[in-house]
């Protein structure tokens, strides 16, 4: 049975935005009561943890994370932006809900990297799609993709990432965060025209990131046939072409037939297909990506090199017998063997990218 992790958390649930707002916690309380019921797919629901401040800030400044906190209240509600689109709110559990909303794409970027989860899906809220670097919008405060992506660039060998948004709004603030990054492959299927008014075909990046924004506007009354055509058409040998090391999806529901304040068509069975689109573009070579930093750019294989040189001089000296050193070279050889059978399993999983590392980069010690 397939398995997926599910990151969200109590706070995501506790953050009120007043009677009658869009964005409200029913509608994270129905994604996770349709997730709980999903029979033919094993859910590992985890608690989102909270962003931390330095990961925060990689795409959004501390002086702006500062002036949001510092704006909630002790009671009650209070906006943020001005008219006319004054309703998006903080409220006393705001923060909270804030930064473990963020962190789930953190930890998820984590869980993806170690292999411990082949697909994991962030059922949070506020959601951060509209959040820009310095700008709150949209009921959106962090922008929970882009803290993700940066996350994954600055900590792993990371060089390439697409992020796929198909909420029905345009993804103005992932947009405004990569439009001059030509390693990040920003693509939003949404609505036009539509709040924020943002995302017409002609917004393509500028500078190094010129070709790398990529919007793709759809009528009111636009269909599942015509989403996938658009994905088929436009997607696909788009990120194709890019051959990304990485795959965020932005996935917002509110394309939905039923949903009261948009005007598109999409089923749930719409959503399921989508979803399975995106992820048979998935990078197939590898469940996680190996590290080449820190002690891994001097030798391959630093815990064995501990193992089989550094422990027996230890039990040696332990025991006070340097008899057991006569071993060694049979203890080298078992050792030496167990590790070509895992590099012929890691050339597996990450094909050349391994191969060329191990052209590069010592197995034990770091000099050949």
């Amino acid at each position: 049975m397939e398995n997926i992790r599910v990151y969200s958390h109590s706070a995501c649930l506790s953050k009120e935005n007043g009677e009658g707002h869009p964005e409200r916690k029913e509608r994270l309380e129905s994604i996770l009561d349709s997730i709980q019921r999903i029979d033919d797919i094993s859910i590992d629901l985890k608690e989102a943890p909270k962003a931390q401040n330095k990961d925060i800030n990689l795409v959004h400044p501390q002086s702006y994370l500062e002036e949001i906190f510092e704006m909630i209240p002790s009671q009650g509600l209070v906006g943020v932006e001005k008219e006319p689109y004054a309703d998006t709110l903080l409220c006393p559990d705001s923060k909270e809900a804030i930064l473990r909303a963020c962190g789930s794409g953190i930890s998820a970027s984590k869980d993806l990297m170690d292999g411990s989860s082949k697909r994991v899906f962030c059922a949070v809220r506020p959601p951060g799609h509209h959040a820009e670097t310095s700008r709150v919008n949209g009921f959106c405060f962090l922008n929970n993709a882009a803290v993700a992506a940066r996350y994954l660039q600055s900590n792993y060998d990371i060089k390439k990432i697409a992020i796929i948004d198909f909420d029905v709004h345009h993804g103005n603030g992932t947009q405004e965060i990569f439009y001059s990054d030509s390693r990040v492959l920003m693509i939003s299927i949404h609505q036009w025209p539509l709040y924020p008014g943002t995302g017409s075909e002609e917004e393509v990046g500028e500078l190094e990131g010129q070709g790398f924004t990529v919007n793709i506007p759809l009528p009111p009354g636009s269909t599942g046939s015509t989403y996938r055509s658009a994905l088929d058409q436009i997607v696909v040998p788009l990120v194709e072409d890019f051959q990304p090391d990485w795959i965020l999806v932005s996935a917002g529901f509110d394309a939905h037939r039923e949903d009261p304040l948009t005007d598109m068509g999409l089923t749930s069975g719409d959503f399921a297909d989508l979803t399975a689109n995106l992820f048979s573009l998935a990078p197939k070579n590898h469940d996680g990506l190996f590290s080449k930093k820190g002690i891994y750019a001097i030798i391959r294989h630093p815990i064995y090199t501990v193992v089989i040189f550094h422990l027996p001089i230890i039990v040696a000296l332990f025991y006070k017998s340097f008899v057991l050193l006569f071993f060694l070279p049979a203890h080298y050889i078992f050792w030496s063997h167990l590790v070509e059978r895992e590099e012929e399993y890691l050339v597996g999983i990450f094909g050349e990218d391994y191969v060329d590392y191990m052209a590069k980069i010592p197995r034990f010690v770091p000099w050949r």
